[in-house]
């Protein structure tokens, strides 16, 4: 077993094929025995190591190192490096996460405002790495349909592309409640998480335990981490998933069941949707009262995983009233002159639509790139 002669084709494929059957397990009903067989098998297996390894080592991060300051930058480390984590994961009641170390940098496009950035070790990312391999099909059986955030195959552009479609309908809803949780990866309840991550072993649970679990070194100062998933960590982005996986379904059956107390027949369609990136999501409904009543809701969902909206960046409003912000995007409802179009073309259409989405790029966000871009080539 050798790192630097590991044939990562075939690797990858027998890689796959694992997921493959964790998937197919899943959905034939959970069979928890047999979803624990094959995530022990993945794990015991030097492929796993080899590509967690690779994965980190190949990552532009990996000349960030922490609290240990061990950098892998050479192939004898590499190999030996993947022989260590190789028993680890082979004898996982061995392991302890070491702690985490606290960086701050600057918040989007902010000058003054920083937000915290967690390194954990290079064994503890690569651990993180392959674990995520044998958890993240699992999440991805339970993610929303219009969940774009931390997911293979998805991007910020897809999530702009659907909520267009959400809003551009001659008949669709114009309320929406654009809303952002408040420190999101920092207040994830960790109870919460362990009981929904898809492990299947007590001693699996324990390690991740231990990884959620640990000191955050900040400056001089060393922190307890008693909730929250450190930015920065491998694994972060598919637990904070974990945490906000079912909004979608939860907010469209909420829907259903305010028409039933209401006392009105359920409609085929409540034009109540959501889109959600991460931690910024929108839901769309067809008034202000049932927007309302859908936020309520929305906070006891978030309360049970530790979470709250942020009432500086969450709004209900109508979009003939106000522009929509997301993804660094101006969503603008406006009217639009049909007479301008072509006679034919009108009168084919189905449904006539007298208003229109325009997108633009946001224009704080897009001052900032050009400022950027002048400062840089006037360098030059």
């Amino acid at each position: 077993m050798d790192y630097n002669f590991v044939n990562w084709k075939k690797a990858r494929a027998w890689l796959k094929e694992k997921q493959y059957q964790l998937v197919e397990e899943y959905e034939k009903g959970k069979n928890e025995e047999r979803l624990r067989s094959i995530q022990v098998s993945m794990l015991k297996d030097f492929r796993l190591a080899a590509i967690a390894v690779r994965r980190v080592v190949n990552n532009k991060g990996a000349i960030s190192p922490g609290l240990d300051n061990v950098i892998i930058d050479t192939s004898e480390k590499r190999k030996d490096f993947t022989l260590e984590i190789h028993s680890l994961l082979r004898n996982p009641a061995q392991y302890k996460a070491q702690g985490i170390k606290r960086v701050w940098i600057p918040k989007g496009d902010s000058l003054t405002e920083k937000r915290p950035l967690g390194l954990p070790t290079m064994r503890d990312r690569v651990v993180q790495a392959a674990y995520l391999e044998i958890i993240d099909p699992l999440v991805e059986c339970d993610s929303c349909n219009d969940s774009y955030g931390f997911r293979k195959h998805r991007s910020g552009k897809d999530a702009v592309l659907s909520l267009r479609g959400k809003l551009i309908h001659p008949k669709a809803a114009e309320w929406v409640l654009s809303a952002d949780i408040s420190k999101c990866f920092d207040r994830i309840d960790h109870e919460y998480l362990l009981r929904s991550i898809p492990v299947y072993r007590q001693v699996d649970r324990k390690l991740i335990k231990s990884m959620l679990k640990a000191e955050i070194l900040d400056g001089n100062c060393l922190v307890a981490n008693e909730v929250g998933t450190p930015q920065g960590g491998v694994l972060s982005p598919t637990l904070a998933n974990i945490a906000l996986n079912g909004l979608e379904k939860f907010v469209k059956q909420e829907a259903l069941n305010y028409y039933s107390q209401k006392g009105i027949k359920k409609p085929e369609n409540t034009k109540v949707h959501v889109v959600r990136y991460a931690d910024d999501f929108n839901v769309i409904g067809p008034s202000k009262v049932i927007i309302s009543f859908l936020k309520t809701k929305i906070e006891i969902f978030l309360s049970k995983r530790g979470l709250e909206l942020s009432p500086a960046k969450t709004k209900v409003f109508n979009l003939w009233q106000q522009n929509l912000e997301f993804l660094g995007f101006t969503f603008r409802k406006v009217k639009f002159d049909y007479k301008c179009r072509s006679e034919v073309g009108w009168k084919s259409r189905k449904t006539k639509s007298m208003s229109k989405i325009t997108i633009l790029p946001n224009a704080k966000k897009n001052q900032a790139i050009q400022e950027k871009d002048y400062s840089h080539s006037k360098q030059y």
